[in-house]
Parts: structure tokens; C-alpha cells; sequence
């Protein structure tokens, strides 16, 4: 069990394979965060609903975010997302969250300084305790 003393208070997957998702949810509730859980179809649908919140309504929240989706693609969020303001961007926690083993990825990856950790599809119970535990640390 997850040590929840410490916990996103919003979780937002963004993946445009529903399947995985719904899989997703299950491992991050089976866990017991009492996280609130957002899941967006594309980085663009994520975008909006970051940029649309009310100033100071703001958790500390953690995004995982897949790469390649259509309409809007996980390298196009990160390029917006960088560009946020800091008392935005500061309340996020980045995870990517790929099926993707091309080591391009990986290297293009490491050149945004807001993604704090990659992960290898599919979510596993492991791979959500070592996000937590980077939340907590970077928090």
C-alpha cells in the first residue's frame, strides 16, 4: 500500500486508448489514492481544461501523458505546457507514459526539464509507487 500522507490531489491521464485508461484508473484507485482522476484524449483536451481553471484553484496534481495521440500529440502538450506561467506549471508533476522504446524518444524526452520520470506502457502498481514517490519528493 501507498504511503497517501502525501498525495496528488488531481491525477490527469492523457492517453487516446480509452482501454488503457479505464486500466489505468483501476491500478491508481486499487491503490488507494484518493486522488481526483481526469482522463483526456489528447494533449490538446488536457491543455484546455489546465488553462481553463480558475487562478488559485490549482492542486498539486500529476499529468500522465502519452506521446503520440492525434489531434494533439504529448510533444506538442509539452511545448505549450512549458510555456505556462510558473505559478501554473509549478503545481504539476510530469510523468510520460509510453508504449514508445525508440531511444529518440527517450533522449528527446530528457530535453524537457517538466517531465521528472518515463514510464513503459503499461502503468504497473511499481511504476505508480515510484511516481508517488517523486511527487512527494518533488512537492
Amino acid at each position: 500500500m501507498l504511503d497517501i500522507r502525501f498525495f496528488p490531489e488531481e491525477i490527469l491521464l492523457v492517453d487516446d486508448d480509452g482501454i488503457l485508461n479505464l486500466v489505468h484508473k483501476t491500478i491508481i484507485q486499487r491503490a488507494g489514492l484518493p486522488s481526483s482522476l481526469q482522463c483526456f484524449e489528447n494533449g490538446k483536451a488536457a491543455l484546455d481544461y489546465i488553462q481553463h481553471k480558475q487562478s488559485g484553484l490549482f492542486q498539486k496534481s500529476l499529468i500522465f501523458l502519452d506521446l503520440y495521440m492525434p489531434q494533439c500529440t504529448g510533444w506538442e502538450f509539452l511545448r505549450v505546457f512549458k510555456d505556462l506561467p510558473p505559478e501554473i506549471k509549478s503545481t504539476f508533476m510530469v510523468v510520460v507514459l509510453s508504449s514508445s522504446v525508440r531511444p529518440q524518444d527517450w533522449e528527446l524526452v530528457d530535453s524537457f526539464e517538466e517531465v521528472k520520470l518515463f514510464i513503459e506502457k503499461p502503468l504497473r502498481k511499481k511504476d505508480l509507487e515510484q511516481a508517488i514517490d517523486l511527487f512527494q519528493a518533488f512537492f
